[in-house]
């Protein structure tokens, strides 16, 4: 496990004890997945391992982190395909776009319109709606004609789109909006918390952020009001237990309890990730972990 830093203009990489692993000798760096991590030299991305070596040789105009065992890239005629962790370019670079793969399925975008491709490279959703979530518990949020439903991994529209808006499903349950009010639907397409939210975001370990009068707050899969709105912003919601919220125009991270375990004094925050929290004071980066230990002080 290993997080993204810069020292000097330069991108390296450190553990979460924040040791150097990677010394800063890149023009950037995305977090390490699958064991490889993101690294731009010059002009041209490619990836490194945990020690730094070059394991796929920087050729590409743009390059993501490894999900599934693919990856998705991009050639300097702006076409996007997907790599193997051998560099083999496995789905040619047909797309206008290309995303993460989860449950096996991957958006991509084509003549302005998304759809799903498997493993393969093989269509298995024709590109033909406005808009396409990712694939969550078998289903993908999709947009026709400003309307939003969701379609299971055959294409079919299990859930009609009759919505206003929708997020992916997380958890279970999936955010809709019906008018100007939010709630959360299930699988099903029933609700099971009745729009009556301003704004919400996806549930995460069983609590999903809600707005109201400008200042968020949490509730339980019930719809219980679990933390009274009092924050100023909600980065995303809880993750290892902690939420990086904004009061005023700092940031720090809170518990379940509504407890101020890192107090907010950067200018934004990350939620947590294997154990550490990207935080930045202005424009220098740096992180804390859940104690609130600067693990790398902020550094342009």
């Amino acid at each position: 496990v290993l997080f993204p830093v810069v020292k000097d203009g330069k991108w390296g990489y450190i553990d979460r004890e924040g040791k150097v692993a990677v010394p800063p000798r890149f023009q950037g760096a995305i977090p390490f997945t699958e064991g490889l991590g993101v690294v731009r030299v010059g002009e041209a991305c490619g990836y490194i391992d945990g020690e730094g070596n070059t394991v796929i040789a920087p050729r590409f105009k743009n390059a993501w982190p490894f999900c599934e065992g693919l990856a998705p890239v991009r050639d300097d005629k702006h076409r996007s395909g997907y790599i193997d962790r051998g560099g083999r370019m496995v789905v040619a670079a047909d797309y206008a776009d290309a995303d993460a793969f989860h449950d096996g399925l991957a958006r991509v975008m084509k003549y302005s319109r998304y759809g799903f491709i498997d493993r393969t490279g093989r269509l298995v959703v024709r590109p033909e709606y406005d808009f396409a979530g990712s694939y969550s518990q078998g289903l993908a949020l999709v947009v026709i004609a400003h309307r939003a439903g969701f379609i299971d991994k055959t294409g079919k529209l299990t859930i009609p789109a009759r919505f206003d808006a929708a997020l992916d499903f997380s958890e279970g349950l999936a955010a809709a909006r019906q008018g100007e009010k939010y709630g959360f639907i299930d699988p099903s397409g029933l609700w099971t918390i009745e729009p009556r939210f301003e704004a919400v975001a996806g549930f995460r370990e069983g609590l999903a952020a809600f707005g109201q009068d400008g200042r968020w707050g949490f509730i339980d899969r019930t719809g219980k009001v679990v933390l009274a709105p009092q924050f100023d912003q909600v980065e995303e919601g809880f993750s290892e237990g902690l939420a990086a919220v904004r009061v005023g125009d700092r940031w720090g991270y809170v518990d379940a309890s509504g407890h101020q375990v890192v107090p907010a004094r950067y200018t934004s925050a990350r939620p947590l990730h294997d154990g550490l929290g990207q935080v930045r004071d202005g424009d220098a980066m740096g992180y804390v972990d859940r104690s609130g230990r600067i693990v790398w002080t902020p550094s342009k």
